[in-house]
């Protein structure tokens, strides 16, 4: 298990913690003790977001990737600026990037295809796989999309998030759970979480009086 935090990288492997900070000694090290995001990336390796940008984790070696340029190269994406990476059930990874949006790398082809012309908007915040296999995706803006994981085309969409809610501030995150709801909020910022349950109702349970939003 791994725990970010502001103070350096954790593991755990049922019996010991490890903990890895920057040393301005070692290349190889932490590029910063402050944590954001924590992704597994293709080829096992570990994608850290750190308060000074991306760095890369070997599990062989314990150590970081000082460049992660070839590894961005590797996946054909543009830089580092990635701020989500999702793996899906069949082994791809997406991912986000702050300003040109979703990029799908196909493991079985070792190739990459990017999504931004497809998309709302290249602000994408989240995105998730439900039970049914297909993909849920919710922008900045609070602009929710259900997508087809056959065809990749819009099956549900909604903006009445957004219209609603004052849409300032971190990204929105999606969970999608066993019984087929999807849990949505927004990091560090106090206006609760929501709930989709079919048909597609959502409310924020947090409130004192739950609110529809569609």
């Amino acid at each position: 298990m791994w725990f970010g935090t502001m103070t350096g990288l954790n593991r755990y492997d049922g019996y010991t913690f490890k903990t890895f900070r920057h040393d301005v000694r070692h290349a190889t090290s932490l590029r910063d003790n402050y944590i954001t995001g924590l992704f597994t990336g293709p080829e096992e390796k570990l994608w850290v977001i750190t308060r000074s940008g991306l760095t890369i984790y070997n599990p062989l070696t314990e150590s970081f990737y000082p460049n992660t340029t070839r590894w961005l190269q590797r996946y054909a994406l543009p830089d580092s600026a990635i701020t989500q990476v999702v793996k899906d059930k069949t082994g791809n990874f997406w991912f986000m990037h702050a300003t040109q949006g979703l990029f799908k790398y196909t493991s079985r082809t070792k190739s990459t295809q990017k999504l931004t012309n497809t998309l709302h908007s290249a602000s994408v915040s989240d995105l998730v796989q439900d039970k049914n296999n297909d993909f849920w995706l919710i922008y900045r803006d609070g602009m929710l999309e259900k997508r087809s994981s056959k065809t990749w085309q819009v099956m549900f969409s909604s903006r009445n998030l957004g219209q609603q809610q004052a849409v300032t501030g971190p990204d929105f995150r999606l969970f999608a759970d066993d019984a087929g709801d999807l849990w949505i909020y927004q990091e560090e910022q106090p206006l609760g979480i929501f709930i989709s349950i079919p048909p597609l109702n959502y409310f924020n349970i947090t409130a004192a009086n739950r609110k529809t939003l569609n």
